[in-house]
């Protein structure tokens, strides 16, 4: 599947693009459902929150989160 934003392509399983991270929109008219439709808000969300997971330096909170998580996990080991 080609990004429309970067124009990568990716495999074509994937939700996200691997390079830029936005949500990939099939031509397959399978995935044409109300279901797999959002709006530009819920990406643009959906973008902010891969970027604060990924450990993105654009991203303030992806610092604080990396610490939370490492955090979490020592205290469930």
């Amino acid at each position: 599947m080609k990004c429309e934003q970067c124009q990568s392509v990716n495999p074509s399983d994937s939700l996200f693009c691997q390079h830029c991270g936005v949500a990939l929109v099939s031509d397959h008219p399978a995935h044409h459902s109300s279901e797999t439709h959002h709006p530009p808000i819920s990406r643009g969300l959906r973008h902010t929150v891969m970027e604060i997971l990924e450990g993105s330096p654009n991203q303030v909170l992806s610092h604080y989160v990396e610490w939370l998580i490492t955090v979490v996990v020592l205290v469930n080991c």
